[in-house]
């Protein structure tokens, strides 16, 4: 009898311990929903972007044959695309297009012992790219290959006349990027991403006011940037 009264008393008490713990494992409520990562998006990004413009001559009468310079500014845009998800490998689609301010300089020897300040400045660019990545919940890291298009201005004065050649070019090349996505919620994320363009070497008719020359130029770009994305 004592057996089973101790047996009894042993099963209402475990019941009793057991009826909090299953009350608060409905309180927690359910896992969240995994992010979808299928669908098309909007955002804006900024950051900064440096690069190299390679001037050669190709006119006989120009004495520099050689200058290479380096760039920096900042840029500003915006993005648009679609992603389709299967499991964990997220493919997309994507065009960004964005304002900049990379400018840099180089003063080289002209003729006669003189020297001239030429000048490289990029204002506006965009891309169309592809983006394949693989996709772990809510991070997303991914590549891009696509072709960017960018707006370039040149200069090149003369220091003892002041003499001005400028040029102009709408420049296309290869980007190929890398990026990584964080998504906070069902709908918004934030993004890095690093890019590197080689728009090639073009041939750039320089006029103005003293003899105007061809200059070949070939002009890089490395861009890095954070934005973020609405997911619609």
């Amino acid at each position: 009898m004592m057996r089973k009264r101790l047996w009894a008393s042993i099963a209402v008490v475990s019941a009793s311990a057991g009826a909090p713990l299953a009350g608060g494992a409905q309180a927690a409520g359910p896992a969240p929903a995994p992010v979808v990562w299928t669908g098309c998006y909007a955002g804006l990004h900024a950051g900064a972007t440096t690069g190299n413009s390679n001037w050669s001559a190709t006119d006989n009468f120009w004495e520099v044959r050689g200058a290479s310079m380096g760039l920096n500014g900042a840029i500003a845009g915006g993005q648009v695309g679609c992603n389709y998800q299967m499991q964990n490998l997220v493919l997309g689609a994507e065009g960004e297009v964005w304002g900049s301010g990379l400018t840099g300089g180089a003063s080289v020897p002209d003729f006669e012992g003189t020297r001239s300040g030429l000048k490289t400045h990029s204002d506006i660019g965009s891309d169309l790219s592809l983006r394949g990545g693989y996709a772990v919940d809510r991070l997303l890291v991914y590549g891009k290959l696509g072709v960017a298009w960018a707006g370039y201005r040149f200069s090149d004065t003369n220091d003892l006349e002041g003499f001005t050649e400028t040029g102009a070019d709408s420049e296309a090349g290869l980007l190929l990027g890398l990026g990584a996505e964080y998504a906070i919620d069902a709908h918004w994320s934030l993004e890095a991403e690093f890019d590197h363009i080689n728009f090639g070497r073009r041939n750039v008719a320089m006029n103005g006011e003293f003899l105007p020359y061809t200059a070949s130029i070939q002009d890089t770009q490395d861009i890095f940037k954070i934005g973020a994305n609405y997911r619609f």
